[in-house]
């Protein structure tokens, strides 16, 4: 075993003490010193492994090679070993399998070595012993017994003495025999037992302890379900189950580092109290929503960003999905975004009675429901109030209602031809959540809501499932299978280190004209209003809703 190395330089100036006084054989000091850290920090690996080696008399690291599986039995030295991590950790694995090696290895060799022993000592004891002085002995006098070889020692009279027991001499020359052979099968018993010890050390420390190595190695590789696999494989073996918990918490990390939050918060929570993963957990808000707007202050127009969170792919089983937007602008820390999709199907107004986009119930929804649902609290510290005002339908001159402001809402007819040129870009399909309540064609697009009203109060502008702009309007009551697709407006100056922005309404939307008579009103705003260039108002032909 290789010696355990400890680099004493990195250890505390109270354990760098003990182990002095340790060194010196002070054992009553070092004792001492090694309690009073245990007192300040009891899961401190060092200060257990010193207070286990005062118990066994080792003066330094070097010397636990030489130790017995005395020290196995030591609490102190079960402790170091769990709260062990890397070198120390492997040192310590190290040394746990050679004494447990050896402890088995003994235990599986001692009942036959016992008896070879026992079976060498009898079959010398009934081995007769080489006569003295002679070199070339009688086997017919040697085949005798003992007595009788003490009382007729054997001489030249003796020799001419009729040999009439040659057959017993033959029979005790085979017993001769089948001892030696029992003494050589005795010995091939033993040495068979002791491969088979070493077979069992091998199987139940040696290996395990190769595959317990490889899965560490793995999981420092970011290899992380193979290395964890081989962790649950080796079941109680050393600390596999404390590694096991430690790769996980690894996985957790490196899910976190790659913003992919969901995974690693799933693996945080399987871990209960293991180290920080309370704290981590309560930190991937937060983490999220930096990543967030970090995400959007890069995207350019036309990218896919995510923000918030929604019942999007139709199982509620699962949690609530990431919001997808497109982003529709970017000027001055400002970022323009509306969904993806259609993330539900619904009225424009809960009743028949003439509406408008201040006074419809979509609004408020838009504004409670869906804003609550969609977004957390720091989320919500990004997204700008907005002032809106609608224009009147350049088709059919309805009243557009009053200025509003809102952190969600709705697209104008002119801000729709403005930022979709083409009926193609207006093309919308929904989510899987809201698909059964939506109406498609045989495509799978879908029909969505604008704010301008139609031909008259009870109806609104949408856009048909081919992309064109429905001036004349749907009925607002009538139609709750036409989609919603929101639009909010996200404050990234936090990420490119710009002044906070006032809590009042601080974005204007993108409007269907600039609006000159409103500057003087909020000049103490200007600065925070986002207006986009526009084109002339488009004409459509009137078309049936």
């Amino acid at each position: 075993m290789a010696e355990l190395q400890i680099d004493f330089a990195s250890l505390s100036p109270a354990l760098q003490t003990a182990f002095s006084y340790l060194a010196e054989g002070n054992w009553r000091n070092a004792n001492d010193c090694f309690d009073l850290e245990l007192k300040q920090s009891p899961l401190e690996p060092y200060a257990c492994l010193g207070k286990a080696m005062t118990a066994c008399y080792l003066k330094t690291p070097e010397e636990l090679k030489y130790c017995t599986g005395e020290i196995l039995d030591n609490p102190f030295f079960s402790a170091a070993l769990k709260y062990a991590e890397g070198d120390l950790k492997d040192g310590l694995t190290q040394l746990v399998v050679r004494l447990n090696y050896e402890k088995q290895r003994a235990q599986s060799q001692r009942p036959a070595i016992d008896t070879a022993y026992s079976q060498t000592a009898a079959a010398e004891a009934a081995e007769p012993e080489l006569p003295s002085g002679k070199a070339n002995w009688n086997a017919d006098d040697y085949a005798r017994s003992g007595d009788e070889r003490e009382d007729n020692p054997v001489g030249d009279d003796a020799a001419d003495e009729p040999a009439d027991n040659g057959e017993e001499a033959v029979d005790v020359a085979k017993g001769g025999n089948r001892k030696k052979i029992g003494l050589i099968a005795a010995i091939a018993v033993a040495a068979v037992v002791l491969l088979a010890g070493v077979g069992a050390a091998a199987h139940y420390y040696l290996i395990p302890l190769s595959k317990y190595n490889k899965a560490v190695d793995m999981i420092n590789n970011k290899q992380f379900d193979e290395g964890l696999d081989i962790l649950a494989e080796l079941g109680d073996f050393s600390d596999a189950p404390q590694q096991y918990q430690t790769g996980l918490y690894v996985k957790a990390l490196n899910y976190l580092a790659n913003n992919d939050f969901d995974k690693s918060k799933e693996i945080l929570e399987e871990l209960g109290d293991f180290k920080d993963a309370p704290e981590l957990i309560e930190s991937i808000g937060a983490r999220r929503v930096t990543q967030e707007i970090k995400t959007i202050a890069a995207a350019s127009v036309g990218d896919i960003v995510s923000f918030g969170r929604f019942e999007t792919d139709g199982s509620e089983a699962d949690g609530e999905e990431e919001l997808r937007w497109l982003v529709l602008s970017s000027r001055d820390d400002l970022v323009t975004l509306i969904t993806e999709q259609s993330i539900a199907a619904m009225r424009y107004h809960f009743n028949a009675d003439p509406t408008n986009w201040a006074d419809c119930s979509l609004r408020a929804w838009l504004n409670g429901t869906f804003y609550t649902a969609a977004f957390e609290l720091s989320e919500a510290d990004f997204i700008c109030k907005n002032y809106i005002t609608t224009p009147t339908n350049p088709d059919f001159p309805s009243p557009s209602g009053d200025a509003t402001v809102d952190k969600v809402y709705l697209l104008s007819l002119n801000e729709a031809l403005t930022y979709f040129s083409s009926p193609e870009d207006r093309l919308l399909t929904c989510t899987a959540a809201s698909y059964p309540d939506t109406y498609t064609d045989a495509e799978d697009c879908c029909c969505w809501w604008l704010r301008t009203p139609g031909a008259r109060l009870e109806s609104a502008v949408g856009v048909d499932t081919s992309g064109q702009v429905m001036t004349v309007g749907y009925d607002c009551y009538r139609n709750e299978q036409i989609g919603v697709r929101p639009v909010i407006v996200v404050d990234i100056s936090a990420v490119n280190g710009s002044a906070g922005r006032d809590p009042e309404p601080t974005a204007m939307t993108p409007t269907d004209a600039f609006i000159t008579a409103t500057d003087a009103l909020y000049t103490s705003q200007t600065d925070a209003w986002f207006v986009s260039p526009t084109d002339a108002p488009q004409t459509l032909t009137p078309t049936s809703p």
